[in-house]
């Protein structure tokens, strides 16, 4: 990978999240929501815009309120890009941080289960 290609991505990784902030009110895409990776193809017409939601939603709901801000979503990133042909953008639920983090709650439960319970002295 090229860093041009390493630049593109990074700006539109910050422009996304940008217009996430600023300009979607989709109460599906409510909570904590962020950009995790942007992954262009090698002739920069097309990119796969990870995204990651916090929320209780389920995860169908929010890929619901992804589809439906992609275009707002598109219009925007081709506007501020300086570039002749914007990539085309296509937004998917990054789930990888929910699976780390219940990964790491069980984790924690394994490690919990062997320990001595409290009070418990060894003579």
């Amino acid at each position: 990978m090229s860093v041009q290609q390493q630049k593109l991505e990074a700006q539109i990784k910050r422009m996304i999240g940008t217009v996430l902030a600023r300009d979607v009110s989709d109460p599906r895409l409510g909570g904590l929501v962020s950009v995790t990776r942007v992954r262009l193809t090698p002739d920069a017409r097309e990119a796969r815009v990870f995204v990651s939601v916090l929320s209780p939603l389920p995860a169908s709901t929010i890929r619901h309120g992804l589809k439906a801000a992609e275009s707002l979503i598109q219009r925007r990133v081709a506007q501020g890009l300086n570039r002749r042909v914007a990539p085309r953008l296509h937004l998917q639920l990054d789930e990888s941080l929910k699976r780390q983090g219940a990964l790491l709650r069980l984790l924690e439960n394994v490690a919990g289960t062997n320990r001595p319970p409290p009070g418990f002295t060894d003579d």
